[in-house]
């Protein structure tokens, strides 16, 4: 932890609010770990994510030690080849995958990752990402970590002396990031990208204007120049990007025009049938003395027609019965009794996807099922506040940010659990997921927004106690920057630390928080802090 002059003092360092806000939130979060219903998942994190408490506990320890280590240049570099490291190994593969060569795709990598004893000769794997994912796991996750390190690399390369050696690796690197940001797709990494370089533009346009003639203007527009340089590219017409600002601003402006993109559009209970609602009109499956038929009604009519059924070899081991049927705009389509009432009907769209609809026959009555055999009524409505009408934007994180916020208000004081937010979602919302995200039964395991996941998870307290720390190193950053005396070297890593903490901190109000580029960023706000003390050397 961190020394005082004359040694160590725990009292006083508990209350610098750089040790006690990061105490506050693991106190908070622990809370939450123990108390939760959840307590394995609470602890050691949920599958494909592993943001449980202990994963935490390291990330802040992270903070605490990289603001502690760096207290001169020497280990500030130490430090900042580490970040470097990883960049550019990141920035290699992206850069790979932008210009068409993934080297994931290749046998090579297929090999070196399964395994000999898994390798099957001539095998790829089997990667369906078509933009930059480098070795983040997703788009999206590149999109976080190139808007929180692009900004860094590139204003601490551009305020960096001229004769220092680093100056130039920094700039390739922001370059190499800046090319992966193009590359991933992500609108979230382009805000947070422009957040923090814009951020530091205004800053630097204040600072430099009061300081000698060359530096008034030569900086800050080389600043403004990266940033409108890479918005005139991000922007143009053939830009995914540009596109999805376009559907945002249309959602905004029109909310009621927006279309829905999916096949499957509702499903409803009406007496004594379910009713599937497609593109092509409405499957029926009434139910009578304990049985059922399959009926369809083709769009724009009202009267429903039989659909013929063939039986089709079972699998002994899932079904009792299976039936083949063919109903207009479906690839493929089935009916499966699983037994005790209980049938599925499976749809394959034109889009490649096969949906299921899960359903129990009691008598006269048919009940809808969740994926679990969790009985569900498609009329119930689920608390949801704001982006009515809107549900679709994002990429439909209107819908999953709508059903979120209500249970902020749960866990005011303590969480549900790190990474149990999957618990707590309305999962059995099976109408709102088939009309917003095309299937019924997706699980939604976040909210894809760090500030709802960290309220949610472990309680508007934690969430706070962050949003304090954030607030503490900006302006502690901006004080720093008007009273800097230690040279351009570290006027520029302070800003160029700033610039990357405020994008990924845009970054997240679209994703959430993911093992793949959260150390790095605690490390880098660790950095930041560190910095922002005068050194000795």
């Amino acid at each position: 932890l961190i020394m005082d002059s004359d040694g160590f003092n725990i009292k006083n360092n508990i209350k610098r609010p750089t040790v006690f806000l990061p105490l506050v939130f693991l106190t908070m979060s622990l809370l939450s770990a123990i108390f939760s219903k959840y307590h394995d998942v609470a602890f050691n994190g949920a599958t494909e994510r592993y943001e449980g408490f202990w994963i935490w506990a390291v990330y802040m320890l992270l903070f605490v030690s990289t603001m502690t280590y760096v207290k001169s240049r020497k280990p500030m570099y130490f430090v900042l080849s580490g970040i470097a490291c990883g960049a550019v190994l990141v920035g290699l593969i992206g850069v790979l995958q932008f210009i068409g060569h993934d080297p994931f795709k290749t046998t090579l990598f297929a090999r070196l990752i399964k395994g000999s004893k898994a390798y099957v000769k001539g095998e790829k794997l089997n990667i369906v990402f078509s933009s930059v994912y480098s070795t983040l796991y997703n788009p999206n996750c590149v999109g976080i970590y190139t808007g929180m390190l692009c900004p860094f690399f590139l204003i601490a390369g551009l305020f960096a002396p001229i004769k220092k050696w680093y100056k130039y690796g920094m700039l390739v690197v922001g370059i190499m990031l800046l090319a992966n940001l193009f590359g991933c797709e992500s609108l979230g990494g382009f805000i947070g990208f422009a957040a923090g370089i814009g951020f530091v533009a205004l800053i630097g346009l204040i600072r430099f204007a009061a300081g000698p003639k060359k530096t008034r203007i030569v900086v800050p527009v080389a600043i403004i120049a990266v940033f409108a340089a890479a918005a005139v590219f991000i922007l143009s017409g053939g830009s995914k990007i540009a596109q999805k600002i376009n559907v945002i601003k249309e959602a905004v402006n029109n909310p009621e025009v927006i279309e829905n993109p999916f096949f499957f559009e509702d499903l409803k209970i009406d007496g004594n049938s379910a009713y599937i609602e497609m593109k092509t009109g409405k499957v029926v499956i009434p139910a009578e003395n304990g049985d059922w038929s399959l009926k369809f009604i083709p769009e724009g009519e009202n009267e429903a027609y039989d659909v013929e059924l063939s039986v089709s070899q079972p699998d002994k081991d899932a079904y009792e019965k299976s039936y083949k049927c063919n109903i207009p705009g479906l690839i493929s389509s089935s009916v499966n009794v699983v037994g005790d009432g209980l049938i599925v009907f499976t749809g394959g769209d034109g889009n490649g996807s096969s949906t299921n609809f899960y359903f129990r026959i009691e008598g006269d009555t048919i009940k809808a099922l969740d994926m679990f055999g969790k009985e569900i009524d498609p009329n119930t409505e689920y608390p949801s506040v704001g982006f009515k009408g809107m549900e679709r934007l994002g990429s439909n994180r209107g819908y999953i940010w709508s059903r979120s916020i209500p249970l902020v208000a749960k866990h005011i004081i303590i969480g549900c659990g790190p990474d149990c937010f999957v618990f707590e979602f309305p999962q059995q919302d099976i109408v709102s997921k088939l009309n917003y995200l095309g299937n019924p039964n997706i699980i939604i395991d976040k909210p894809h927004n760090f500030y709802l996941q960290t309220a949610i998870n472990t309680g508007f307290v934690s969430l706070a106690a962050l949003l304090a720390l954030f607030v503490i190193y900006i302006v502690d950053t901006v004080r720093s920057v008007f009273s800097n005396k230690d040279g351009y070297d570290m006027l520029g890593m302070r800003l160029g630390a700033l610039a990357g903490v405020i994008g990924y901190l845009f970054a997240v109000t679209t994703t959430d928080s993911v093992v793949s580029v959260s150390p790095v960023f605690w490390i880098l706000l660790g950095l930041g802090f560190a910095v922002n003390r005068k050194f000795a050397d």
